[in-house]
Formats: C-alpha cells, structure tokens, sequence
C-alpha cells in the first residue's frame, strides 16, 4: 500500500512538472507572438473598444492603413507627414472632434507646454486655437521631433519653442530612450525589443517659469516620476496626463492622484485601456495593462 501511494505521488508530481513546463513553453510562446504582432503592425497602441471599430468624419481612410506606414496629407492647407495612419486618425480626432485638450483662457496670449509633442497634430490645434498663445513642445523621440519640425515649419507660427528632449526629473542628464515608431517611443521598454538612442532630460520645474495655463502630460511611463520632482505645479491651472501602467512594475496612480489632491486639483478619469475582464485575464497593450486619461483642473 506504501508502495502504492508513493507511486501514485511521484506520478503527481511528474505530472504537475509537465504541466508547469508546458505553461512556461506557452507563456514564451506568447511573448514570442505578440512581439511578431508588434513588428509586423497588426497589434499597435491603440485600443479597440466597439466605439473605435467604426471610424468616421475627418480622415478616416487613414485608420485602415497598415501600422506605420507614412503617408502624406493635407491639413489646413499645409502638407503634413503622417508616420503612421491609425495614429494619427485617432489622435485628430479625439484633439479636434472631441476637444480632449478644448481648455479655457483668461487671456489670448496663454502659456501652453506640451510635454510629448509627437509629429505635431496637438501643436497645430493649440496654435489655431489660440494663435496668441506661447507654446513649448517637447518630443523625445529624434525620428518624430524631425517630422513634428518639418510639419509645423510651414505654418510660421510665433512663439512656438521645440525641443527635442525627455522630461524626467532632472535636467541636464541623458537616458536611453526606446523608438517604438508612431506615437509610442518611451523612456520604458516594457516586454518590448527595440532601438533605444541616449537623449537629454529636461525637468518640468525648468519647462515652468511662470504661471501656466495648461500643461500636457503624455510621456509614455514618465509622468509619475517626473511630475513628483515637480515644485511647481501650484502655476498649473488645467493639466492633462496620460497615465501608463506597464505590467511588469508597480503601479503608480495612487501616488500620482495624492499630488494632484495635494495641489487642489479636482480631477476627472477617461480609460483609454483596460482589461475587459481583469479578474479573469490581465491582457495588455504594448506591454501595458491599464492607460488612463486624466483631467486636472482647479
């Protein structure tokens, strides 16, 4: 009978062995595919909740594109390169037909800092916008500063600074910063191979000198980390973050709504991503597994 037990035992413990293994053979498997996803554009950074299955208005034909494909088109009468398709539908449409960053100003000159520009589309709102604005955009990513460079040129606008920089926080530093294409380069590789080339870092305490009327937030995994070596955000009157949640580290949004409480800013949540059934399956988004968008205001 001992014989026996022992047997069955040992059998169980080979068996949960296999089964262990075989989960880490497809775990890797997994990574394996959904890197190839990746590189070949048929999984990007875009989210596609049935809202976003149908694009329509302005530019749609850009949303069925193949992931990073630049194009050319046309926009207020001025040629504009668009290094990838989807991309940039979305992000029209959610700046122009949805007014994600439609701010109020007290006055016709307001000070604006977009912290990751991109290739320019939130540049030109604001400057269209608010013509008289002071506006400060900073892009990491070198491939995209020299697109966002290219694509504003044409529209001579006045007091427009670009700066192909990282926020972090401290200024005066370089750190590795992964090219991911399109809208999503980030200080953080996530799950994800790809190119990283060193940039300079520039704190927010150095991008605000003053009072500022709206500041933008959108850093790819920077934001928590550079908004608490912020001293300065009691200039802030309207804020916009993206917040970023990466799988593989801990999550930080606690931290990041205690600032804006302690700073008096009330602030209103968007989900950009989320896991549809978390308690079930934590899927994730270029290596991320929740993406917010955050409204700050006083």
């Amino acid at each position: 009978m001992f014989t026996t037990r022992t047997t069955v035992r040992q059998g169980a413990g080979a068996l949960a062995d296999v089964l262990e293994t075989f989960q880490n053979i497809l775990a890797q498997m997994s990574t394996v595919f959904e890197k190839i996803l990746w590189k070949t554009g048929l999984k990007g950074p875009i989210p596609t909740p049935p809202v976003r299955l149908h694009p329509k208005g302005p530019y749609a034909n850009l949303h069925d594109l193949p992931r990073h494909q630049p194009t050319e088109i046309e926009l207020f009468g001025h040629p504009f390169s668009v290094p990838d398709g989807p991309s940039f539908y979305w992000m029209h449409h959610e700046i122009f037909e949805e007014g994600a960053y439609a701010i109020k100003a007290d006055t016709d000159h307001p000070v604006i800092i977009d912290c990751g520009g991109s290739y320019g589309v939130s540049t030109i709102y604001f400057k269209t916008r608010f013509p008289g604005a002071k506006l400060t955009v900073v892009e990491a990513d070198p491939s995209i500063f020299s697109i966002l460079s290219s694509n504003t040129r044409p529209f001579n606008f006045e007091d427009v600074t670009l700066l192909n920089k990282a926020v972090a926080p401290m200024s005066g530093q370089t750190i590795e910063f992964y090219s991911l294409g399109a809208d999503m380069g980030r200080i953080h590789a996530g799950s994800m191979d790809a190119p990283s080339v060193s940039i300079p870092t520039i704190c927010l305490d150095d991008l605000i000198t003053g009072k500022t009327n709206f500041l933008k937030i959108d850093i790819e995994g920077a934001e928590t980390d550079a908004i608490k070596a912020c001293t300065k955000l009691n200039l802030v009157d309207q804020l916009f973050i993206e917040y970023h949640s990466f799988e593989d580290t801990d999550q930080t949004l606690g931290e990041l709504l205690t600032i804006l409480k302690a700073h008096h800013f009330r602030y209103f949540i968007k989900t950009i991503y989320a896991p549809a059934k978390p308690f079930q399956e934590r899927t994730s988004n270029f290596g991320m597994d929740l993406q917010l968008a955050i409204f700050a205001t006083r």
